[in-house]
């Protein structure tokens, strides 16, 4: 057995939001292969480089600059305030972070420009993700200050 195989996989899923189940699905191997590969010092090397290549896709979350309040003003002016648009968002190093949103009346990506494959989504008017950028926006501020 290898417990720090093990300890480091369940590790790097749970900065990314992620339980052994989630990476069952992202793989499709069952999840008892995963369990196996995790633990064991003779796992099967393509088995594990699967796992290797999903986990090391995982996006590195990454927030947008501030010019991402100015993108949605931009479409709430066009669209309205109550347009939808879905908002994008992550977790990496225990940390929660929205990275980008798409305006659903011209499906236009604004934000960080980071890989949504493995991104969460919520459903949102305009205005709501305003807010929700500008308090990000500005508790990076003060995190940063």
């Amino acid at each position: 057995m290898n417990p720090n195989r093990h300890e480091w996989l369940v590790q790097v899923l749970n900065q990314n939001g992620f339980s052994m189940a989630d990476l069952a699905g992202q793989t499709r191997l069952q999840l008892s292969v995963i369990e196996e590969a995790a633990k064991s010092d003779t796992a099967k090397s393509e088995v594990w480089n699967i796992i290797l290549d999903t986990v090391n896709d995982y996006p590195s979350i990454r927030t947008p600059g501030a010019d991402i309040l100015d993108d949605l003003n931009n479409d709430i002016q066009k669209y309205g305030e109550n347009a939808l648009c879905i908002v994008y968002y992550g977790v990496n190093q225990n940390l929660l972070g929205f990275c980008e949103y798409q305006c659903m009346d011209d499906l236009q990506m604004h934000g960080a420009q980071v890989d949504v494959e493995y991104l969460s989504a919520l459903r949102m008017s305009l205005a709501e993700a305003l807010e929700l950028f500008t308090k990000q926006n500005y508790t990076l501020q003060v995190v940063q200050s």
